[in-house]
């Protein structure tokens, strides 16, 4: 299961991070002296960095799954022509 992963907890991380404070970013240079919009944009800001740290926080402190690389895969065989692009080996 791909939510077992550290790595998609920290991916999952910063997207949402990211998504929620693109367009606030976007809209300060615009709106940054209007008293109502500086009230929401620390709550908006506040809560993304409350939400990112949380997440993080969980990230690094669960016990996730090892992926094992070793795995064999059912395609180990299948030859895709890769002697037109990768150099044969004498």
């Amino acid at each position: 299961m791909v939510y077992n992963t550290f790595n998609f907890w920290v991916i999952v991380t910063f997207f949402l991070f990211v998504s929620g404070t693109f367009f606030l970013y976007l809209l300060t240079d615009s709106m940054g002296d209007d008293p109502d919009f500086r009230k929401y944009y620390l709550f908006i800001n506040y809560g993304a960095n409350i939400l990112k740290n949380s997440l993080l926080a969980f990230a690094f402190t669960r016990p996730f799954l090892k992926i094992n690389p070793e795995k064999k895969t059912q395609f180990e065989n299948l030859d895709l022509g890769d002697e037109l692009i990768l150099p044969q080996k004498s």
